[in-house]
């Protein structure tokens, strides 16, 4: 089984109501997900057909009314919690590449480092890194020699089932890109990240 590695835009307002309440931290990894998504069907309710109808009777509106209400409860808005980002199954693979180019920060973010909050996801707790921790780590990135990571992901891409060696070399840019533009739109935004694994 793949582990996934996710990361979310998290206020420092946000931080502060997780650190105050525990129980908070784990409940804003998954604040915006349709109630379909987070709950586990039963075996006969995994075809794809089952999927679709559980999506189809989705109320978004309602939902929406949940949302913000959980929220408030909180002290919190939506504008406390930004996008979520994941980097699929090559966040190891990415960590190893960001450990080759010696580069500290983002292998950090990956692996470990943060504040951690909140309950066992089954990976570990979530950890949350402020804005002023994001836009470190963001300047590395963005300071790394382009031609220099390219040559380093094509030595750690690995492929992985009929995968050709050419699409995973493919799809770890695409997830370089993706962290490096998680932390780019973290920072501008002038927000934290909380990372966790699922």
């Amino acid at each position: 089984m793949s582990i996934y590695q996710h990361l979310r835009q998290i206020s420092s307002q946000a931080i502060e109501a997780a650190r105050r309440n525990p129980d908070l931290a784990g409940a804003l990894l998954f604040v915006g997900y349709p109630e379909w998504v987070l709950q586990e069907p039963a075996e006969s309710d995994t075809s794809d057909k089952a999927i679709i109808e559980r999506s189809r009777a989705f109320d978004a509106k309602k939902h929406a009314s949940r949302m913000a209400a959980f929220l408030a409860g909180a002290g919190l808005s939506d504008i406390d919690l930004g996008p979520e980002c994941n980097l699929d199954r090559t966040w190891e693979e990415l960590a190893q590449v960001l450990d080759a180019l010696a580069f500290d920060g983002s292998s950090n973010l990956l692996r470990s480092g943060g504040e951690e909050l909140g309950e066992d996801t089954g990976y570990g707790p979530a950890r949350f890194f402020s804005a002023t921790e994001i836009a470190g780590i963001h300047d590395s990135v963005a300071s790394l020699d382009r031609k220099r990571v390219e040559a380093t992901i094509t030595e750690h891409a690995q492929a992985y089932g009929d995968q050709s060696q050419g699409e995973a070399v493919e799809w770890l840019n695409q997830t370089f890109q993706k962290l490096a533009h998680a932390l780019g739109d973290a920072h501008e935004r002038g927000m934290g990240l909380v990372v966790w694994l699922a």
